[in-house]
């Protein structure tokens, strides 16, 4: 789109303000999609997408959210917009923090997720969050519908 003079020091991972993602679900299966997305067979509750999303939003330490071997000295994550939306039969989760850790949002989608269907209640969300135990969430989000969307400097 652009391109400009920067710094020899300049670092594109490290220099990084803010990164964008976005999660997209299929609700229910497609031929077209289904090497792009989740697909889920069951529709779950927006309303508490969104709670759960909210709940995130801030500093907080991720540790649970991110795999064992990947943990850092500093697991805290600001969180800057956190949100999900529907539109026709897809679910987009929107969010944008000042780091990620691995396997971050994938977590965060599948317990969202679980929580929404009403395998678990928002206060369990909570402590699971809390927890730090990564092994607590039962369902990690396949890869297939991560997008990175943006990253500012």
């Amino acid at each position: 789109m652009r391109s400009e003079e920067v710094p020899l020091e300049f670092h594109s991972r490290y220099d990084a303000i803010y990164r964008k993602y976005r999660y997209v679900i299929g609700l229910g299966q497609s031929v077209r999609g289904r090497e792009r997305r989740w697909e889920i067979t069951f529709r779950p509750d927006i309303q508490l997408l969104n709670d759960a999303a909210e709940h995130i939003l801030g500093e907080h330490d991720f540790a649970a959210c991110c795999v064992v071997s990947s943990l850092k000295e500093n697991n805290r994550c600001l969180i800057y917009s956190s949100h999900w939306r529907q539109q026709d039969s897809e679910l987009y989760y929107e969010i944008m923090a000042d780091r990620f850790l691995h396997s971050m949002i994938r977590s965060l989608v599948g317990l969202m997720v679980e929580t929404a269907r009403g395998g678990i209640t928002m206060k369990r969300f909570k402590e699971i969050l809390r927890s730090g135990d990564h092994a607590a969430i039962r369902k990690v989000a396949p890869a297939r519908g991560l997008y990175l969307t943006a990253i500012g400097y």
